[in-house]
């Protein structure tokens, strides 16, 4: 990640705005360049744009100008990317009409020292609003709906928001002018539009001087954005609101620019693609990888959730620590490993801590935990917003007061389109660990969670793999167990989910999706797949030698302390499913023979096998009587299906000698014919009693 002041942030065509102490020019003659080169030396404001409306993908505006007094001059040629809000700067260039050129021949741009805003705002504070109007271009406002809006006593007005958000720690009162009439500029030329809508605010008995900020209501900005504020400075602009309370982007506009006149810049995303983080990500952070509005959570974001809801979200942990509106004791600095709990961002009456911060090296970690409260109260209708929690990083050298959200579910880059952020936050049951391996965080859920930090984490490894039942039958379902063993130093925690996959040729067959913990360093544990193709079991189609593969965490979602180790690969035998025959009954007639008569015995043979037995293929059963033949069953069957059973008599018949008991077995398959899972069952031993005369 960089170190420069602007790391984990992008700015693009800043505002910069030079403000000369004394308000003069100074001419600086170039005999090389005609007409002469200008050098101001002031202090950089940047003046940041709204965010889109929800469904739009236009990108964030930031434009350029130097002011010298009352004058203001477009700032072109130049890449103020660089330059913190609040730092004295030198500038050098061309005044060509309303510009100064600063990429002309000896043009220069230098920053001469270190001075940022300080975001912090408490008290009370004065704010006006300055309605201007033109021929053909008009305001919805009146001077009661515009009261209300901002001041009204309604949860919905920007005084409200204020107060309510800050816990009273900031206030705003104020006044508005009625519609003033000014030359329409045209063009996007925000600090002509300044200096017209002041003269008539002052032409008009007001003071603007006399206020903390003002907010200049104009028909149209001719603009990308709707509105415009400075960092840390005074002024902001609005195209055509202060009016309708029901409007939650109208809402957001005001309150947003009005955020950036107390110091505060945007909040960000971390945009990574397929990843939550990653080391190149965050080093590419001042260009590709940043969605400038990328929160959607905090006002300083995007707040598309807010706008679709009539709402404006609250602001996030670093803009609020930023603005010095959270107490020491609502903010954890977490150095040991260990589960700490969090109450509500939004809950100012809480004890204990709301923020939890964590160091990693150069980067700092932000976690909250948010519920719909007060402002808040339309996340109710987004469950990803409040069943996990909030993450973000920023930069400690960062000028920036936000930080970038981290998108913990991410997909496929859709540049601007801020609705992938929506189900950022840490679910229950995942883990998310910083590119360095240093800081871990796995959410429990109701705002808990584990931290490992140092290093410190579980290794979770395959000591063997089972089947149910013991012997797989090709077709035949089978039920697959892993047995996972926590090798590591830190316990794997509770509420930690995790994935076991069981694959075949490299493809899932089945997995286990589910909590196993807590399991302590050197524990052991047994799971089941519950999931897959074939809904948690795995039916083989075929006979012969399968490689299966166990994999615990598969899909990454536990950090540990070693990812080559989840693996482990077993030989599973697939046999094809055969009949097993026994012989369940003997019978025989006469039921009750005398001396001399005559016998046929009758054998019930079962199959409790897995297969049928061939439909007219021969069976045979032999009979004996005290261990000597007596007759047997021999010739083609039906098809006796597994669970079934067919009865059959010998052909023969044996004469009862004499009265008393007698030992008859009969067995099946004894000449082997039948190719069956076990012959041991397949003989029956009854006794045959000849009552005395």
């Amino acid at each position: 990640m960089s170190r420069s002041p602007r790391s984990l942030r992008l700015l693009t065509r800043l505002l910069v705005v030079p403000v000369l102490a004394g308000g003069a020019l100074v001419p600086a003659v170039d005999a090389a360049a005609q007409p002469a080169l200008t050098t101001l030396t002031g202090t950089v404001l940047q003046v940041h744009g709204a965010p889109p409306p929800p469904g739009s993908h236009e990108p964030e505006d930031v434009r350029a100008a130097v002011q010298v007094g009352d004058r203001v001059l477009e700032l072109d040629g130049v890449d103020a990317e660089s330059l913190p809000s609040g730092a004295p700067v030198q500038v050098r260039g061309r005044v060509e009409g309303a510009s100064l050129d600063v990429g002309v021949t000896g043009g220069t741009l230098r920053q001469l020292g270190a001075a940022p805003v300080k975001a912090t705002a408490t008290g009370v504070r004065s704010l006006l609003a300055i309605n201007v109007s033109w021929p053909g271009g008009t305001l919805h406002e009146t001077p009661a709906l515009e009261d209300a809006f901002l001041f009204g006593p309604d949860d919905r007005s920007v005084q409200s928001w204020y107060a309510d958000v800050s816990a009273g720690r900031l206030s705003w009162t104020g006044a508005e002018t009625p519609q003033l009439s000014v030359t329409d500029p045209g063009t996007c030329d925000l600090y002509a539009l300044s200096d017209r809508a002041q003269a008539a605010a002052v032409a008009a008995g007001y003071d603007p001087s006399a206020y903390s900020a003002i907010i200049i209501n104009a028909p149209a900005l001719h603009c990308p954005s709707a509105g415009y504020g400075e960092v840390g400075g005074r002024r902001t602009w609005v195209q055509d609101g202060l009016w309708d309370l029901s409007s939650g982007y109208g809402r957001l506009v005001a309150t947003h620019e009005i955020a950036h006149a107390l110091g505060l810049f945007h909040s960000h995303g971390l945009e990574c693609g397929s990843l939550t983080d990653s080391a190149e990500c965050e080093a590419a952070s001042a260009t590709t990888s940043n969605e400038e509005y990328g929160n959607a959570w905090d006002a300083m974001g995007n707040n598309w959730p807010g706008d679709v809801s009539d709402a404006v979200a609250e602001f996030s942990a670093p803009q609020l620590l930023a603005l010095g509106w959270l107490p020491s004791d609502a903010v954890r600095d977490v150095t040991a490993s260990g589960q700490y709990a969090l109450a509500p961002l939004e809950q100012s009456d809480a004890t204990g801590a709301r923020v939890l911060v964590l160091s990693s090296g150069a980067r700092r970690y932000y976690v909250e935990y948010r519920q719909p409260i007060g402002q808040d109260a339309f996340m109710a209708g987004f469950p990803a917003s409040v069943s996990g929690v909030h993450i973000a990083v920023r930069d400690t050298g960062s000028t920036d007061t936000a930080a970038f959200a981290l998108d913990t579910t991410p997909h496929a880059n859709q540049p601007g389109d801020y609705t992938d952020f929506y189900d950022a936050p840490l679910q229950p049951g995942s883990t998310f660990t910083d590119p360095a391996g240093d800081v871990s965080i796995t959410a429990l859920g109701s705002g808990r969670v584990q931290v490992q930090v140092g290093g410190s984490a579980p290794d979770l490894v395959v000591d063997a793999v089972t089947t149910s039942p013991t012997t797989v039958l090709a077709g035949s379902a089978v039920h697959l167990s892993a047995t996972l063993r926590n090798a590591g130093t830190a316990a794997l925690p509770a509420g930690q989910s995790l994935r076991v996959a069981f694959l075949l040729a490299g493809s899932p067959v089945a997995w286990y999706d589910g909590v196993p913990g807590p399991l302590a360093p050197g524990a052991s544990t047994t799971v089941t797949a519950t999931a897959g193709p074939g809904g948690g079991t795995w039916t083989p189609t075929a006979a012969g030698t399968y490689g299966l593969k166990a994999v615990a965490d598969d899909d990454g979602r536990v950090t540990e302390s070693d990812e080559s180790d989840n693996a482990l690969r077993v030989r599973v035998s697939v046999v094809a499913p055969l009949p097993d025959l026994s012989v369940s009954a003997v019978s025989w007639t006469p039921s009750v023979p005398q001396p001399g008569s005559t016998v046929r015995f009758t054998a019930t043979v079962r199959n409790t096998g897995d297969a049928a037995t061939v439909a007219g293929a021969p069976l045979h059963v032999q009979f004996l009587v005290n261990g000597s033949p007596v007759g047997a069953y021999a010739g083609p069957t039906p098809s006796i299906a597994p669970g079934g059973s067919a009865t059959l008599s010998a052909t023969g018949t044996w004469s009862v000698p004499k009265a008393g008991d007698f030992r008859v077995k009969a067995t099946v398959n004894d000449d082997r014919a039948v190719r069956e899972v076990s012959t041991d069952d397949d003989t029956l031993r009854v006794t045959l009693t000849v009552p005395r005369g």
